[in-house]
């Protein structure tokens, strides 16, 4: 007896997390989230993050405190992009400014443009001190990629926390709580009992 449907496989395109390594090839996929990353304290005393978007006061009395004793919170981007090291896609959550600006940078320079379009490599630097962001020359996404991507849905607002998801939700997953009920009652075919 399994407690798994019978017809049922771990997926493989949804990677999770990306972890920085001293070297990292990535492909950017879409726009990334921004705002605010902070560390909270559980009564277990195990921290969890929070992520709220840009604007959204945070609770100071919330946010642990790091092992300097300053607050731990920091501004945040979170990427959909593909791992070329892992083979999936993956989220690569940023903290770092050098990381941040980098990516910024090039975004801005009219010779790069949008990082959607070639891949990045990110190197840890040799004092371990920062990271240095260098692109690379466009190309073509092979085949075999462009097919993770396709069949990898991700949905990157998950990240935020909410009411019902406090530490955000699994990017890879939709959320019924994360629909817009604003654009629902737009829609004139719906008849809400309201």
């Amino acid at each position: 007896m399994s407690i798994f449907p019978k017809d049922y496989t771990v997926p493989t395109t949804g990677g999770g997390f990306m972890t920085f390594e001293d070297y990292n090839k990535v492909r950017i996929l879409k726009a990334p989230v921004i705002g605010t990353e902070y560390w909270v304290e559980l009564p277990d005393g195990s921290r969890k993050p929070k992520r709220v978007r840009v604007g959204v006061n945070v609770e100071v009395g919330e946010v642990a405190l790091n092992k300097y004793g300053g607050l731990s919170i920091s501004h945040w981007h979170g990427y959909a992009v593909y791992n070329y090291e892992e083979k999936k896609v993956q989220v690569m959550n940023v903290t770092q400014k050098s990381i941040q600006s980098a990516l910024r940078n090039l975004d801005s320079n009219s010779d790069w443009g949008e990082p959607t379009k070639y891949d990045i490599e990110i190197r840890r630097q040799d004092d371990g001190k920062g990271y240095t962001v260098t692109p690379l020359p466009p190309k073509e996404l092979s085949k075999e990629i462009k097919e993770i991507i396709e069949n990898t849905r991700i949905y990157l607002e998950n990240l935020y926390s909410s009411v019902n998801y406090p530490y955000g939700g699994n990017p890879f997953e939709e959320q019924m709580d994360k629909i817009d009920v604003a654009s629902l009652l737009e829609d004139d075919d719906i008849k809400l009992p309201f």
